[in-house]
């Protein structure tokens, strides 16, 4: 996991729609976080905590450095589960869903922030947790915007994004990010709203 290479401690509150404007819309509000309990020259333990619906699991997690996860521990709703192995891997994927999206959005940064579709708004400080980050924020050239990439159409009605490097971090961190619109995909159309807040840091 590249975020924990970067921060040993890490909480997220992220939001979304899928469907949106449709009868077949849903919703989910969900706040993860994780703490780094250890790391070996192999193996990661990480205590993550994820909260949904008024509902609330604990994982012990034993990941090792390429990701892969080795056993899992949770307890959600006064049950407790051990597994290993591929059941483990496939059990924590929610739970390291918004870190997991989290990922994918830092590794795309020059798309997010890329001149043709998107521009600064300038700089601010926020406060994430106890630790002031500078932060470049982004908007939208125009609104909708329709962004075509090898072929896949999105057209956003809502874009804000925000990227900064906290101190101690070597790599730029997307602070917070709201993206709303559709995508156009093999001719079918998904309409879509996603929100996501970095809350708190531990730089590594």
């Amino acid at each position: 996991m590249p975020l924990l290479s970067q921060y040993s401690a890490m909480t997220i509150q992220g939001s979304g729609i899928s469907n949106a404007g449709t009868s077949s819309a849903s919703s989910y509000n969900v706040t993860s976080s994780y703490t780094t309990i250890y790391h070996s020259s192999t193996t990661y333990k990480v205590g993550v905590t994820f909260v949904s619906g008024g509902e609330t699991a604990t994982y012990t997690i034993w990941v090792q450095n390429d990701g892969t996860v080795v056993a899992v521990a949770i307890t959600a709703g006064g049950y407790s589960i051990n597994e290993t192995g591929s059941q483990a891997q496939g059990l924590v994927t929610g739970a390291f869903a918004e870190f997991t999206l989290q990922v994918q959005l830092e590794s795309q940064i020059n798309y997010y922030t890329n001149n043709s579709f998107f521009h600064s708004t300038g700089t601010s400080t926020v406060q994430i947790g106890g630790t002031s980050v500078s932060v470049t924020n982004y908007a939208a050239n125009n609104l909708p915007e329709t962004v075509n990439e090898c072929g896949d159409i999105t057209t956003l009605t809502a874009y804000s994004f925000s990227i900064g490097t906290p101190h101690g971090a070597t790599l730029p961190l997307v602070v917070s990010v709201h993206i709303a619109g559709s995508d156009v995909i093999n001719g079918q159309t998904e309409n879509f709203d996603y929100s996501a807040l970095v809350t708190s840091i531990t730089v590594a």
